[in-house]
């Protein structure tokens, strides 16, 4: 223990007596003290006059900071012993203290928030950005949008529509329903093929039975084949053999084969027609239910059908429209049954026409008469010919129908037919057939155009003036060479 300065406590060379003592001298230092007398064994600073501002002037020691004044590094003469501890730093000194913030009394009258809520402030900025004018014309613009998407939608759909029930063609290759008896109503004005009567026949066997039908030329005629090649015409009670030769047999035979095939609408709208030589004028439904029928008028290019394909269009002209001609636009009318079976056809322009009235998949078998009932094939049936006039025209003919007013009928019809009268009732009509019927049977009197020629073989065929048929065609034949030549 070593003694301190005058008035001060001995120290004992504690650390503690190491820092008051750097403490003092530092003390003595900052304040010019030379009096001041060190410790012994701690070497004192020199001593430097002040400057005008009261610090020593030109001493770096005394501007430089604490703690190399403390430390040093021995070039003032200041060297801490080694065993000697540095100064400690106090890191743990408390914050300057700062202004207190003055409390806020609380409102006379408080209030709930003085803030809006979020959503309240989210609203009033929609309601500022999005005025009402402008949600009015968004939402008119969005209504015109949709009102014209839905009339597009409406209009689109009413054009789909449109197009899968626009008329069309029947389908080609239907298979329609199996015929293999079948009765037919004909009536068939034409030339070629002359019948007036219902025909019940088997497709596959060709036996029939026909009943001419009322009012026409056929009248009272009833005929039965039960086997090909065996015909009876019932006579009153009894049944007489027909000839092979018969006309009017060969005339039902001859409308069998055509009408046996004629199952569906491609026995008349055969498949090289459709080609682009038929065009659809009409197609209308009639009917209800089971009984609906649907009803095709079409128009055929049967002139350039028969360019194009002269091999089919002969055989059309065969099997399909008997007595058929070449024509830039020919009108026939079809119709067709819910099982695509063909149940009827109208030819305006040759009088082909025939109507279905029923048809089965079972077997015919026509009324075969007792022999007892069968008279000799040597008996003939023979009609008095009946001499009917025209006062006014003083012209005369002999009918085989028993009866001038239907003789007159059907004769006027059959010039309506032939395209040499517009009307059954007009004079023309009437006039036509009368000299038509002279010709054929007075022996004499030439033709020399195909309609008038046209009329005689339908008034032959009918029985209305029979007369020599084969001298008119030569007759017209002729004038035809002469015409040529």
């Amino acid at each position: 223990m070593t003694g301190g300065p005058a008035g001060e406590p001995p120290r004992d060379g504690s650390p503690d007596d190491d820092i008051d003592l750097a403490a003092d001298v530092i003390a003595a230092a900052g304040h010019g003290d030379a009096s001041a007398t060190p410790p012994d064994g701690i070497p004192t600073a020199p001593h430097h006059p002040l400057d005008p501002a009261g610090d020593p002037a030109g001493d770096p020691d005394v501007d430089a900071p604490l703690d190399d004044v403390i430390v040093g590094d021995g070039a003032d003469g200041f060297e801490p012993a080694p065993d000697e501890p540095a100064l400690p730093r106090d890191t743990t000194a408390a914050p300057p203290p700062t202004a207190a913030t003055p409390l806020r009394a609380a409102p006379a009258n408080p209030v709930g928030s003085a803030y809006r809520s979020t959503d309240e402030r989210n609203r009033s900025v929609y309601r500022r950005a999005n005025p009402w004018y402008r949600r009015l014309a968004r939402g008119v613009i969005a209504m015109t949008l949709i009102g014209a998407l839905g009339v597009g939608v409406y209009v689109g759909a009413r054009e789909v529509r449109d197009y899968l029930a626009r008329d069309q063609l029947p389908a080609e290759g239907a298979e329609g329903p199996p015929i293999r008896q079948t009765s037919v109503l004909v009536t068939s004005t034409t030339p070629q093929l002359s019948v007036a009567g219902t025909i019940t026949f088997d497709v596959q066997t060709g036996a029939f039975e026909f009943v001419g039908t009322p009012g026409g030329p056929d009248t009272g005629v009833r005929l039965t084949s039960p086997e090909p090649g065996i015909v009876y015409r019932q006579d009153g009670a009894n049944w007489r053999p027909v000839d092979d030769g018969d006309a009017r047999v060969a005339a039902i035979t001859e409308a069998i084969s055509v009408l046996r095939d004629d199952t569906t609408a491609d026995a008349i709208l055969v498949n090289r027609l459709r080609r682009g030589y038929v065009d659809l004028l009409r197609q209308v439904d009639e009917g209800l239910g089971d009984d609906q029928l649907t009803r095709y008028e079409v128009a055929m290019q049967l002139t350039q059908f028969a360019d194009a394909f002269p091999l089919q269009w002969n055989q059309y002209r065969q099997e399909a429209l008997p007595g058929v001609q070449e024509s830039r636009r020919h009108v026939v009318s079809i119709w067709v049954d819910a099982e695509d079976a063909l149940v009827r056809v109208e030819d305006p322009t040759t009088g082909w026409n025939w109507q279905r009235l029923a048809y089965s998949d079972d077997a015919f078998e026509p009324f075969e008469p007792a022999p007892a009932d069968v008279l000799e094939p040597t008996a003939t049936i023979t009609v008095a010919g009946v001499f009917c006039s025209i006062d006014q025209l003083g012209i005369g003919w002999t009918t085989q129908l028993g009866d001038c007013s239907e003789a007159v009928a059907l004769g006027r019809e059959f010039a309506v037919t032939a395209g040499l009268a517009d009307s059954s009732d007009s004079p023309a009509a009437e006039l036509a057939f009368a000299a038509t019927c002279v010709a054929l049977q007075d022996g004499q009197t030439e033709v020399d155009d195909e309609p008038t020629l046209a009329l005689a073989e339908l008034l032959d065929a009918a029985d209305v003036c029979p007369g020599d048929i084969e001298r008119l065609r030569a007759s017209v034949a002729a004038n035809a060479d002469t015409g040529d030549g």
